[in-house]
């Protein structure tokens, strides 16, 4: 794993400036993969290091990443602290592309603690904003699934499917393993017979 042998070269060398990136980065990662422990290791040791070193926008970064691991963690307050505070730098320091992990983190939090309005609100603005910016990768920041979920659960199937045939556009278009998957996913979830 490049990442991994990266971040330790940059660790041995005492190369702190670059081991918030790469610590983030592994994180991701890791928290795709089912790394938990591992992941919210690395991103704790981001953010700290970030703050360390002054490195204000990747700061941001590094907290959404640790965000999102607590939103799927279900660590509520912890969660929205880190977000409030990335969106605040980003907002400060012009990190525009903070605002979609943001809200993603925030969207898969409010989906996981039962808050389905909320994670609709918040994922329906999300998907506004990322068509607006014409983000068309669906793996850079992985929200649709949830936004589709939501719809699902609060019963709003049609709403569910539009997302449904742009994530499968989506995935069409990349060929991401991971999109695809979703998606299939997704179908299943609203089929005609199956519970969610």
């Amino acid at each position: 794993r490049i990442f991994e042998s990266q971040l330790e070269a940059a660790r041995s060398a005492g190369s702190l400036g670059v081991v918030p990136f790469l610590a983030a980065c592994l994180s991701e990662l890791d928290y795709r993969v089912g790394n938990w422990g591992a992941a919210n290791a690395d991103a704790v040791e981001s953010v700290r290091l970030a703050e360390a070193t002054n490195q204000l926008n990747l700061l941001s970064f590094s907290l959404v990443t640790l965000a999102r691991l607590q939103a799927a963690r279900g660590v509520e307050a912890a969660c929205r602290t880190n977000v409030e505070r990335a969106l605040e730098l980003a907002s400060r320091l012009g990190v525009g592309s903070i605002t979609v992990y943001g809200a993603s983190a925030l969207g898969l939090l409010e989906l996981g603690v039962g808050h389905i309005d909320d994670a609709i609100d918040r994922l329906s603005r999300l998907s506004a904003l990322v068509r607006e910016l014409g983000l068309q990768e669906p793996g850079v920041v992985q929200w649709r699934p949830d936004l589709i979920e939501a719809y699902v659960l609060a019963g709003r199937d049609a709403e569910a499917r539009a997302e449904l045939q742009t994530l499968e556009a989506e995935a069409a278009s990349t060929g991401r393993v991971w999109a695809v998957a979703a998606a299939a996913r997704c179908r299943g979830m609203l089929a005609a017979d199956v519970a969610v």
